[in-house]
């Protein structure tokens, strides 16, 4: 027989911004927490109206970062109506868990972290916003 199942407690729910000034560089999101994180909605909003952001989405194992998922974030995305993106949106993440409603999600060890980047700069003074919803084991 198994362990005893593990049920989430505590909401471990972050944000990110990425400016002009932040390139291209990896920026972390959410770490896993002593007994594991659900990772259960990635959302990115983009305030750019013109402009279509590429987002990566890495896995970090505690030592070496892997490139896991490209999404495009609409000019516009999560503004004037518009709706966010998210990162596991209908079933197109092949490989993630889905729980008994249908959910998907993904675990994070202890340790683990998903850090996120843009492919290109953001312009002038706008932001992209990228935030994780998410509870700890």
């Amino acid at each position: 027989m198994g362990a005893n199942p593990q049920f989430v407690q505590a909401p471990n729910n972050k944000g990110i911004s990425f400016v002009a000034a932040d390139g291209v560089a990896l920026k972390d999101l959410i770490v896993g927490a002593a007994e594991g994180t659900k990772v259960a909605i990635i959302m990115f909003v983009n305030e750019q109206a013109a402009v279509i952001q590429n987002a990566e989405l890495w896995w970090n194992d505690g030592v070496n970062d892997f490139l896991i998922v490209t999404g495009v974030i609409p000019q516009g995305a999560g503004t004037n109506g518009s709706p966010p993106l998210s990162l596991f949106n209908e079933g197109s993440e092949g490989g993630l868990e889905v729980d008994n409603n249908g959910n998907f999600f993904l675990t994070l060890a202890p340790g683990e972290i998903l850090k996120v980047k843009m492919q290109a700069a953001i312009a002038g003074a706008e932001t992209v916003y990228a935030t994780v919803f998410a509870q700890d084991y």
